[in-house]
């Protein structure tokens, strides 16, 4: 069972670290609209939109199932 923040900072007297932790978590509910991990969508389309990704690493991110042919699409401007 995954403990809560709160409760690891509890456990663990509460450390500065700890302390940027929350911090850094509350700033990604914030601007992620309530989830803390950006999608996988979103992180291929932005590695893409940098350059950082071509269309054919697209590709297998579509053959894992970490995106659709649609979203493939979308991203890219190109038939898969």
């Amino acid at each position: 069972m995954k403990k809560s923040f709160q409760s690891k900072m509890k456990n663990n007297g509460g450390t500065k670290g700890d302390s940027t932790m929350k911090k850094s978590f509350q700033s990604k509910m914030k601007n992620n609209g309530g989830t803390a991990v950006n999608s996988k969508k979103d992180r291929v389309k932005k590695n893409f939109e940098k350059n950082l990704w071509s269309p054919a690493m697209l590709k297998v991110a579509v053959k894992k199932g970490e995106l659709t042919v649609v979203e493939f699409e979308s991203i890219t401007g190109e038939k898969y």
